[in-house]
């Protein structure tokens, strides 16, 4: 895999395409014609008082997990071998302003030994899997969103956080020393926040997904981020960045031109890549056939947070959803009202139903 010059002031559109995937995103191809299936169904998520959850901030899952959070609470679910129902296996409520507590939390990452709960400038460490408190790692900046590698945390910070020196949208730190490393620092242009995640994990590996830019980074052995795939949408396999474009300088700008920007929420499953994104200011998604860059399909954008676990695609479905969910913006989407028809029981004296979506091939 090549590498990519991550300086402080560098045009990121040049960069050595040798050994990078490429996938070109054709509109035009129809969803009823994919060459996969999706069986979706509900699973019922064990509820306890002392680990009731709120609204779902994120899911993420391992090999044998599943971990669910709000702004207050982690709780660790087993699925059973038929993965139709869920049992805790630990939560963690830690809140307080004591040593190994957190006032909020900001975002949770995993990697194979711990459980790592963000709240703005330090970062408690749990054993992931019993959830007990090891150490709290101190931080001198803040950021939006946090994923890990075996050895580093990874930290995604938007342009309004940060005033320089921490001005980059990707800080790497050392989970054992402390120790900083800091790529692409931000331009001086603010287009606003994306929705969705920037940063995703699947197995040991960590991608990055960057605003404004069709490029796609995996971070090597080292933690350093390097180019692993560029999404097109005609066939100039053009490489852009937004930030430097001249007509535009707004999030306006981005809705009002012809242009594709945000892309976000990686995931695997299979033969597919799927990640969400943005054009002429509407969300969509694209699934990528891995072994075939040109087999790219278009389908509606996800609603909610998920995330992949044992190539099925899960979904916490909450209270806070199934209340602001309204049947008329999705009246012509036979498959969405029949799912929300069997959670609208779902309410605040509930944990959240797991809606699995298991994908197979044709």
């Amino acid at each position: 895999m090549s590498v990519v010059a991550c300086v402080s002031d560098g045009d990121y559109r040049k960069i050595n395409r040798e050994g990078v995937e490429k996938f070109s995103i054709i509109k035009s191809k129809s969803a009823h014609n994919l060459p996969f299936k999706k069986e979706s169904y509900f699973i019922p998520m064990e509820t306890a008082e002392e680990y009731m959850l709120g609204e779902v901030e994120k899911v993420l899952a391992n090999d044998s997990c599943v971990f669910i959070a709000d702004n207050q609470k982690v709780v660790c679910y087993d699925l059973n071998g038929e993965m139709s129902e869920g049992h805790i296996r630990y939560g963690i409520k830690d809140i307080g302003a004591g040593p190994g507590e957190y006032f909020k939390i900001v975002d949770v990452a995993i990697n194979n030994q711990f459980l790592f709960v963000y709240d703005d400038r330090k970062i408690n460490c749990y054993d992931i899997k019993n959830g007990k408190y090891l150490k709290t790692i101190k931080l001198d900046f803040a950021a939006r969103e946090l994923s890990a590698l075996q050895d580093h945390l990874i930290f995604y910070t938007s342009s309004f956080q940060n005033h320089p020196p921490n001005g980059y949208e990707l800080i790497v730190v050392n989970i054992h020393n402390g120790s900083q490393a800091r790529y692409f620092k931000h331009q001086s242009k603010y287009l606003g926040s994306s929705e969705g995640n920037q940063l995703s994990r699947k197995g040991n590996d960590v991608f990055y997904c960057s605003p404004y830019r069709n490029i796609v980074y995996r971070f090597d052995d080292f933690a350093v981020p390097q180019p692993f795939m560029v999404l097109v949408f005609d066939q100039t396999d053009t490489v852009f960045d937004l930030a430097l474009e001249e007509t535009i300088h707004t999030p306006q700008d981005l809705k009002d031109g012809n242009r594709n920007c945000y892309f976000n929420n990686l995931l695997k499953t299979g033969d597919f890549w799927s990640i969400q994104f943005t054009f002429m200011g509407h969300q969509q998604a694209a699934w990528c056939n891995s072994q075939k860059s040109d087999s790219t399909y278009i389908v509606g954008a996800t609603i909610g947070k998920q995330t992949e676990f044992k190539d099925c695609i899960i979904m916490p479905v909450d209270s806070w959803q199934v209340a602001r969910f309204n049947p008329e913006l999705f009246k012509e989407n036979k498959e969405a009202l029949k799912m929300y028809s069997k959670v609208l029981n779902v309410d605040e004296h509930d944990n959240p139903c797991l809606l699995v979506k298991k994908i197979r091939v044709r």
